[in-house]
């Protein structure tokens, strides 16, 4: 009998190894053993947006890992209470607070949540319980912010993690221009941010970034795609809005193999753009949806480490855990192992991990101090927050995931880039999906497994990223027209100044014969400036001359308007003063005038010159699809020409003020007077005149067409020009001749009588 009970106690003792015989070691823990309670909320069940299939089995098997560890945690159990949080913010707050709120099971951490919308008020509501607040699935970059999510931990790099890999793709390729359709959620605007530094780093070109808000503006969207001319798409948004999008594009040529889509790997299949296609209402079936994007890209973050030998920190081997999981799970043993972990699962097994590890550090720390044993964790003790945050933060250790570790931010410029994790690429033809490379964030190097892309385009060669660009100039004839009546203007200008110094004895024109020779100095500025804009590269290829003639086109007209048009505004003071204040104003305060308005011009262009001088750039003026045509022109912030612009806008219109009032004032007092000798009137009519053709001039700059808006705008300066030294010229030369005549009548008829 004794001995039969001996038998049976060693059958027992066998039967206790070979349970515990699957672990490293298969040593038994006490069996008195405080429990620890890690809270978790987690998408389940399925829905529109996101859920994780097995969330709960990989983290409990990570926690019967741990509780059957040797070492690990000794003294302590680990209990896991898992939550379906459905990706909804009211039920997940509503999970928190009913697993927060468990005195009898007061959680030492959480794992919380799967989508990004309900992560970021969880993380800032938890920090308040003052436990660490773990999360392997959402990515939203704002969850990066430290500051406002002080007590929250992440396992999967965020969305910006992939922008390295989108850039470098892009860089290999040899493409340099691409669109970023996000849908108007943080998530993709935070990221679209991030993405547009990082092209600068790897000098891309910036992206054309257009925002989906619903359905309303999907045809503006994709009319700004055909526009642009860009061919690489980035889509980031969820699967709906990309459904929606896909089918727009489609229906308006927006499609494979002239167009690449790049997506994100995180999506539920990866056909999902045909997931619904039958509920959805769209107006495409799964075939068009399929043609559309035929040979897109896929970014995804590698989801299990390569070293499959690799001994975790639980003490097993990454291949057993994962084939533990495959049996828990029930997955068939002809998928590959390493398409076990969809959803980022490996992630949910090293939460649980990194947790354990943080309360076995903790254990050994506290068991000292009496007051502070972790047994008695409370959630308002900092001393045992301390603890956990200064061990987390300086963790690492291997995962299923690879080398974990808390935070390990790279900051590079205006880039947050996460240092862990390495990005596959995946590129999608017909029904074949082929890792094509790989991107490691830590090194940046990116690995590339294909040579040879199979492309679907026609002739099987690899897709443009823009059309081919063709110079564009206006036609010649515009050119040579507006020189010959420059040249013209700036003849009939010289003559006038010819007269002008001829008659200069005679009153009208030595009244104000300075400043006429100033308005004539300031009409062959701007006759030259006109013949100078057309050497930008609009009807010749640009080359450094033109440079050149951008700086004196924009010195001599600017100028030449001031010195014109303030010898006008100088006159109408003076005429003003004279008439109304009895106030005769000499030559020298009517050149102080214009040497004042003269000096705020240069002023005004030294700034511009010296901070934002002339550079060589394209305008882009018309696409067909296949040709881009683009002209070489002049280009500088805008903000400048606007602020010369003001500027003689405001000197008009302070001289229309003038004239007006005093045209009305002094109406019936000049209505009898000779024209010839009216100058007031000649004045007044030069500003209404250069008022009116300068605001049309500013209309036409906004004409598309360069010939067009060349030949409108020079025509109106030529125009107000001309007519501004008519005005103030040819009365006075009438009157002079007539005069003169009228001079030599009297004196024959004087003569006449004499000899009678």
């Amino acid at each position: 009998m004794a001995c039969s009970q001996l038998q049976q106690m060693e059958l027992l003792v066998i039967a206790c190894c070979y349970a515990f015989g699957h672990f490293t070691e298969a040593v038994i823990k006490p069996a008195s053993r405080s429990p620890l309670y890690v809270g978790a909320l987690v998408p389940l069940a399925t829905n529109d947006r996101f859920f994780v299939p097995h969330a709960a089995e990989v983290c409990q098997l990570a926690v019967d890992h741990i509780n059957n560890h040797s070492t690990l945690l000794s003294g302590y159990h680990l209990i896991l209470a898992v939550n379906d949080s459905q990706c909804d913010i009211g039920l997940a707050s509503y999970q928190m607070h009913r697993l927060l709120g468990e005195n009898e099971s007061r959680k030492v951490a959480l794992i919380a949540e799967g989508c990004s919308v309900v992560t970021q008020p969880l993380a800032a509501a938890s920090q308040y319980w003052n436990i660490p607040h773990f999360n392997f699935l959402s990515t939203s970059p704002a969850l990066l912010n430290r500051n406002v999510y002080r007590n929250y931990y992440r396992l999967r790099p965020s969305e910006n993690n992939y922008n390295p890999a989108r850039a470098a793709i892009m860089n290999y390729l040899n493409w340099k221009k691409a669109v970023v359709i996000i849908e108007t959620e943080d998530i993709f605007n935070l990221n679209s941010e991030n993405l547009a530094n990082v092209f600068k780093l790897f000098d891309l070109d910036e992206p054309l970034i257009l925002l989906l808000s619903g359905n309303d503006n999907q045809s503006t969207v994709i009319q700004r795609i055909k526009d642009s001319g860009r061919r690489i798409l980035f889509g980031l948004f969820y699967e709906a809005a990309g459904r929606q999008i896909v089918c727009q594009a489609f229906k308006n040529g927006v499609s494979a193999p002239q167009f690449v889509w790049m997506f994100v790997g995180w999506y539920r299949s990866s056909d999902w753009y045909i997931y619904a296609a039958n509920n959805e209402n769209l107006p495409c079936n799964a075939d068009e949806m399929r043609s559309a994007v035929n040979g897109h890209f896929v970014f995804d973050q590698a989801e299990i480490s390569r070293d499959l030998d690799q001994m975790l920190a639980t003490g097993l081997v990454a291949r057993d855990v994962i084939n533990e999981y495959r049996q828990r799970v029930g997955i068939p043993d002809e998928i590959p192992i390493l398409d076990t972990f969809q959803r980022h699962i490996a992630y949910g097994y090293d939460a649980v991990v990194a947790i354990a590890l943080m309360l076995d550090h903790a254990a050994h720390t506290l068991d000292t101090r009496a007051e502070n044993q972790l047994a008695n964790f409370s959630y308002g003790d900092e001393n045992i927050w301390g603890v956990f945050k200064d061990f987390i933060e300086s963790s690492s250790f291997w995962g299923l995931s690879g080398h974990v570790s808390f935070p390990q931010l790279l900051s590079v410029k205006d880039s947050v880039i996460e240092s862990n994790g390495i990005l596959e690429i995946y590129y999608n033809r017909g029904n074949e999906s082929t890792l094509i490379a790989e991107y490691n964030n830590p090194t940046r190097n990116l690995t590339w497994f294909n040579d040879q892309i199979r492309w679907t385009t026609a002739d099987g060669q690899q897709p443009v990223d823009f059309p081919p660009v063709l110079l564009k100039y206006s036609p010649n004839g515009i050119f040579v027209a507006i020189s010959v009546l420059a040249a013209l203007g700036i003849i009939f200008s010289l003559v006038m100044l010819l007269f002008s110094m001829g008659l200069r004895e005679h009153e009208v024109f030595k009244a104000s014969m300075r400043l006429n020779n100033l308005i004539i100095l300031g009409a062959l500025c701007v006759y030259i400036a006109v013949i100078l804009l057309g050497f930008n590269g609009q009807f010749f290829a640009f080359n450094n001359l033109s440079i050149g003639c951008c700086y004196a086109s924009t010195v001599l007209l600017s100028c030449g308007f001031t010195l014109a048009f303030g010898s006008i505004f100088a006159k109408s003071i003076s005429i003003v003063a004279d008439k109304r204040f009895m106030i005769k104003m000499s030559d020298r305060a009517l050149f102080t005038i214009i040497a004042v308005l003269l000096l705020v011009d240069v002023v005004l262009l030294i700034l511009w010159h010296t901070l934002d001088p002339w550079k060589r750039g394209r305008k882009q003026l018309t696409t067909s699809g296949q040709v881009v045509y683009e002209r070489e022109l002049c280009t500088s912030e805008a903000f400048w020409g606007y602020s010369l612009m003001v500027y003689n806008f405001f000197l008009m219109v302070l001289s229309a003020i003038l004239v007006f009032f005093r045209g009305r004032r002094d109406g019936d007092k000049t209505a009898g007077t000779s024209t010839a000798m009216n100058e007031f009137n000649h004045v007044a009519i030069a500003v209404y005149n250069t008022f009116v053709l300068c605001i049309a001039a500013f209309a036409f700059t906004f004409i598309p067409d360069p010939g067009i808006q060349y030949a409108l705008v020079t025509l109106t300066a030529i125009a107000a020009t001309t007519v501004v030294v008519c005005l103030m010229f040819l009365p006075k030369i009438y009157w002079v001749l007539k005069k003169e005549r009228n001079n030599h009548e009297a004196a024959n008829n004087v003569n006449g009588v004499q000899e009678d």
